[in-house]
C-alpha cells in the first residue's frame, strides 16, 4: 500500500503517499510545491492526525484501537479548530483505493461576445482549459454562468485523483475590466482555491503589452496575481507558441499502453503464394525529431509580481516563468491570502507605486459604492505609473 486517498464529503480527494522516513504526506499537489509545503499525516499522543503547522484532520476510531504503525481505514473529521468554509472542515474517509467515479461529464464549450472558454481531456488524464478574452463589454449575467460552468467543471476534476488541469488565458484583444469585475474575478478564484491546489499545474497568458491599455492590462494581472497568488507556475508570453512550449513542459506524460502480444507466426510453404512482399524488405527511413525550441525575440523571462513570487530556477528562467508562490494549504486555502517567503526573498509592498492597495483590496476609486467611475480609474493607472499618485 503506498498511497491512500482521503475523500471529503464533497467528493474532493487528497493524495498521500509513503514517504522515505516511513511516514505520509499529501503529494495531489503542484509538482514543484512538493518538499515546500509539508502535510502530513502521522500518529502523535492523540492518535492519528493530518497536520499543516497544527493538526488539521484527526482519525475518529478510538485511541486504543489505533495501530501507531498504519493509518486507520475509514472515517475522520476536520478538527475543532476548523470552521464551515475551511479547507479542511467537514467529514472525510481514508481509503486505500481509489474512490469509483462515473466518467467525466464534457464541458460544453462557452462562447460569449467577451469570453470563449473550450475544455478538453488528454489521454493524461489532464484537462486543458483555453480562455480567451475579446473586444467586448462584460455582461454580468453571462459571466455568472461562465463561472458556474467552471466551478462544476473544477469539482468533478476534484473528485478524480489522477485529474489535473493546465489553462491559457489570452488577453491580446481583451477590453480593460471594470474593478468591479476584477473583483469578482478575485471572489471566484478564492471561492475555488481549495480544488484549484489540487487540480492546477500551471497557467499561460498570453499578452503581447503595448500602449496605454497594455498597460493597465498588466497592472490588472498583478494586483490578481497580488490578492489571489497562484501556487502552480504561471508565465506571460506574447506568442501563443511560446505558451505551448511552456504548458507541454507541466502536461503529465500520457501513460505507456502495455504491448500487445504477438501472436506466433505461421510459415507458408514457399510455393503457396506466388506474389508477397516482405516487410523486413522495406527501407528504413530516419525520422528526425521536430524541433520546438521558441525562436521569441524575448531573450529574459517577464516577471509581472517578483516580489510576491517564489525566485525562478534556472529552468523556470529558460521558459519564461514568472515563478509561483508557495501557497500553503492553510486552514482557508481559498482564501490563498497568506504567503510563505523565504528570508531572502523579498516581501511584496502593496503600498508600492506600482500596486495600488486602494485597487487591491478592491475599494472603489470614487463615486458611489460599487460604481465604475472610468475616468477615475484611468487617472489612476496614469499617475500610478509616473510615480505622483496621493492616493
Amino acid at each position: 500500500m503506498s498511497e491512500l486517498y482521503l475523500v471529503h464529503e464533497d467528493g474532493r480527494v487528497q493524495v498521500y503517499s509513503r514517504s522515505a522516513e516511513g511516514g505520509w504526506l499529501m503529494t495531489r499537489m503542484p509538482p514543484h510545491q512538493i518538499g515546500k509545503i509539508r502535510i502530513e499525516m502521522c500518529h502523535g499522543p492523540k492518535g492519528w492526525h493530518i497536520k499543516e503547522d497544527n493538526v488539521k484532520i484527526v482519525s475518529t476510531r478510538p485511541l486504543a484501537e489505533q495501530d501507531p504503525k498504519q493509518p486507520p481505514l475509514g472515517p475522520w473529521r476536520g478538527s475543532e479548530k476548523t470552521r464551515p468554509g475551511d479547507a479542511w472542515h467537514g467529514n472525510w474517509t481514508l481509503r486505500d483505493s481509489k474512490p469509483d467515479s462515473p466518467p467525466l461529464n464534457p464541458v460544453r464549450p462557452v462562447v460569449t461576445p467577451f469570453l470563449s472558454v473550450h475544455c478538453n481531456y488528454d489521454e493524461a488524464s489532464c484537462a486543458r482549459v483555453d480562455v480567451v478574452f475579446h473586444n467586448r463589454p462584460i455582461v454580468d449575467k453571462q459571466l455568472e454562468e461562465i463561472f458556474t460552468t467552471l466551478k462544476e467543471a473544477v469539482e468533478d476534476m476534484a473528485r478524480r485523483p489522477e485529474m489535473t488541469m493546465i489553462m491559457q488565458v489570452s488577453l491580446q484583444d481583451a477590453c480593460v475590466p471594470s474593478m468591479r469585475h476584477v473583483q469578482r474575478l478575485i471572489k471566484f478564484s478564492n471561492q475555488i482555491g481549495d480544488l484549484l491546489f489540487l487540480i492546477g499545474r500551471g497557467n499561460a497568458i498570453v499578452l503581447k503589452p503595448s500602449g496605454f491599455f497594455g498597460s493597465a492590462l498588466v497592472s490588472i494581472i498583478r494586483m490578481i496575481q497580488a490578492a489571489a497568488p497562484p501556487p502552480w507556475p504561471e508565465t506571460i508570453v506574447p506568442t501563443i507558441q511560446e505558451a505551448e512550449v511552456f504548458l507541454t513542459k507541466l502536461r503529465p506524460k500520457i501513460p505507456e499502453k502495455a504491448p500487445k502480444h504477438e501472436r506466433p507466426q505461421t510459415r507458408l510453404p514457399s510455393g503457396a503464394i506466388q506474389t508477397s512482399s516482405s516487410v523486413d524488405s522495406m527501407p528504413t527511413t530516419a525520422v528526425s525529431p521536430t524541433d520546438s525550441t521558441s525562436t521569441s525575440p524575448i531573450s529574459a523571462p517577464y516577471h509581472p509580481s517578483a516580489g510576491s513570487r517564489t525566485p525562478c530556477s534556472k529552468d523556470d528562467e529558460e521558459n519564461h516563468c514568472v515563478g509561483s508562490s508557495h501557497v500553503p494549504y492553510t486552514s482557508h486555502l481559498g482564501l490563498l491570502s497568506r504567503v510563505d517567503r523565504d528570508d531572502d526573498e523579498e516581501k511584496l509592498d502593496l503600498s508600492a507605486k506600482n500596486t495600488k492597495l486602494e485597487i487591491a483590496v478592491g475599494t472603489p476609486i470614487a463615486g458611489s459604492p460599487g460604481a465604475r467611475n472610468e475616468q477615475n480609474w484611468w487617472n489612476c493607472i496614469l499617475c500610478s505609473s509616473a510615480g505622483n499618485c496621493g492616493r
